[in-house]
C-alpha cells in the first residue's frame, strides 16, 4: 500500500465534492501512507489521511489549514507494540496476523472494544490527529465481529466527540453505524466500466445515508 500511494502521488489524489452544496469549494484530499510524508506537499491539501505512526509535525500542518486523519487498523497490531501488551493484559486473545510482524486481536472478546478505544485510537488522538480512518473492516467474517465493530463505533464517537470518524470499506456497517460516522473512504482501482458503475452506486448509497464519500483513485506503477 505504501508503494502505491507514495510512488503514485498524482494517482492518489481526487477532488471530493461536498454533499451539502454543489457550489461549494471541493475538498482537496491526499492519502500518504509513507513513514515520513512530505510536509510541503501535504500543505496543499485540505484533508490528509496518514499512517497513525507517520513522522510529521501534525500541529504545523494543521496551522496551515490541513485536517489530518490517522489510518488505524482495528484488528491488527504490530507484534511487541503497546497495543499488544494492553490486549494481553485484559485477556483479549492475540492471533496470527496477515503478515509477519502483525498480530490480530480477537474482536469477539468483550474487552476488545476497550482496547480499541483506550489504546489503539487513543494513541492517535494523543498525537493530535483530527480523527480516524478505521481499516480492516473488510476482513469481518463473523456476526459477532460485526456487532463488536458497531459497538466500537459508538464507543469511539462517545470518547472522541470532536474527532472525525471515517471507515475504509466496511459498507455493511454504514446503515446501522451511520450516526457515529462522518464518512466512508473508497480506495478505488476500478478498471472497467462495470466496476466504475458499481463504485458509483456504492458512493450514492453512502450519500443517501447522510455520509461523505471520500474517493481515491490509484493504479500500480508500470
Amino acid at each position: 500500500m505504501q508503494l502505491t500511494f507514495r510512488t503514485c502521488l498524482a494517482l492518489a489524489i481526487m477532488v471530493i465534492q461536498p454533499i451539502a452544496s454543489r457550489a461549494a469549494q471541493p475538498t482537496r484530499l491526499m492519502v500518504d501512507l509513507s513513514e515520513k510524508p512530505d510536509p510541503v506537499l501535504l500543505s496543499a491539501f485540505d484533508l490528509c489521511i496518514l499512517d497513525s505512526n507517520a513522522r510529521i509535525n501534525l500541529e504545523a500542518q494543521q496551522t496551515l489549514g490541513s485536517t489530518l486523519l490517522a489510518r488505524v487498523d482495528l484488528f491488527e497490531v504490530a507484534a511487541g507494540s503497546e497495543a499488544e501488551k494492553v490486549a494481553r493484559s485484559v485477556d483479549v486473545p492475540v492471533l496470527e496476523g496477515s503478515k509477519k510482524g502483525r498480530l490480530r486481536l480477537d474482536a469477539t472478546h468483550p474487552n476488545w472494544v476497550a482496547v480499541v478505544v483506550r489504546e489503539i485510537a487513543q494513541s492517535a488522538a494523543e498525537r493530535g490527529f483530527d480523527g480516524f480512518v478505521l481499516t480492516g473492516l473488510d476482513t469481518i467474517s463473523l456476526d459477532a465481529e460485526r456487532a463488536a465493530c458497531l459497538r466500537a463505533l459508538t464507543a469511539l464517537d462517545a470518547a472522541y466527540p470532536d474527532k472525525e470518524i471515517v471507515i475504509e470499506g466496511g459498507l455493511g456497517l454504514v446503515s446501522e453505524g451511520r450516526r457515529n460516522l462522518d464518512g466512508v473512504l473508497f480506495l478505488d482501482n476500478a478498471t472497467t466500466e462495470a466496476e466504475t458503475r458499481h463504485r458509483n452506486q456504492r458512493i450514492r448509497e453512502v450519500k443517501r445515508q447522510g455520509l461523505r464519500p471520500l474517493v481515491v483513485e490509484f493504479a500500480p506503477t508500470s
